[in-house]
């Protein structure tokens, strides 16, 4: 097979990763690629570091194995804990993209002398993977207010992202306005949080910008893609959907996010490699 018309590999700890491949699949018509949802180990965002690295090295050696020719790390715990260490050991085979980098790149070029908000997973805050990136902009002259958010994303896995009645407590708790009102942007760094855009427009009153990762790594991987003479030359492309323990919200949310029905095929990670 033409190396340029293999399948882009994407995962996540679960469905957050979705807004990450329909953000590709958006940018990259003639892309295919394989999604795998680490279902089974949802959230990563609470797990050590080491744990979300052995993981991450089983899927990405998954993908590996299926003939990618790039992994999206579509995670951000991941891409905090685990990415230095993939592009170690991958960097020769495949290109390796992580979440974090493009969103800094964006921010560089669009962001300066202002303050922003970061909301991310327990593991991500506290890696201080964005708040370092942020630190070296020097002359963005950027001031940084980060809050882990942790129970935001099993209420997303839940499927909760239209009760009101439940995210707008949390997001009173977690983001008082008074805190954030001198943002001009907000990072969702979780690529779950995309799918509370309608809630967090709502609880800010479309005062704040959000810095959505998705179509930053879009943007980015297929510059990288191009610059490697990579780009797939099909018609159109095709998707595969992984998870490692099914689940109706996985289904649901895979088709409202595309639009259409995809078949999941589980995966176990004991065996699949």
């Amino acid at each position: 097979m033409n190396q340029a018309n293999a399948p882009i590999g994407i995962f996540d700890s679960g469905l957050g990763g979705l807004t990450v491949a329909h953000a590709i699949r958006e940018a990259l018509p003639h892309e295919s690629f394989i999604y795998i949802g680490d279902t089974a180990h949802l959230p990563y965002g609470d797990k050590s570091p080491e744990v979300i690295t052995q993981y991450s090295h089983q899927l990405a050696e998954i993908l590996l194995c299926k003939g990618c020719k790039a992994i999206v790390v579509a995670c951000n715990s991941a891409s905090s804990a685990a990415f230095a260490s993939l592009r170690a050991k991958y960097h020769d085979k495949l290109l390796i993209v992580d979440v974090i980098s493009p969103v800094i790149a964006h921010i560089k070029a669009h962001y300066h002398n202002t303050a922003l908000g970061l909301i991310g997973t327990s593991q991500t805050i506290r890696s201080g993977a964005y708040q370092e990136a942020i630190h070296r902009l020097t002359s963005n002259n950027l001031e940084l207010i980060a809050r882990a958010t942790p129970v935001l994303t099993p209420v997303i896995e839940d499927g909760l992202v239209d009760a009101n009645d439940i995210l707008g407590p949390l997001l009173n708790h977690y983001l008082p306005k008074d805190e954030f009102a001198s943002c001009r942007g907000l990072i969702l760094g979780c690529t779950h949080y995309p799918l509370l855009k309608p809630a967090l427009e709502k609880h800010f009153d479309g005062d704040i910008a959000l810095i959505d990762s998705a179509g930053c790594v879009a943007k980015s991987l297929k510059a990288k893609l191009a610059e490697l003479n990579l780009l797939s030359d099909k018609p159109v492309g095709n998707s595969e959907f992984y998870v490692t323990d099914y689940t109706e919200q996985f289904a649901s949310m895979a088709q409202k996010v595309f639009q259409e029905a995809h078949q999941l095929t589980l995966l176990s990670l004991d065996t699949a490699a």
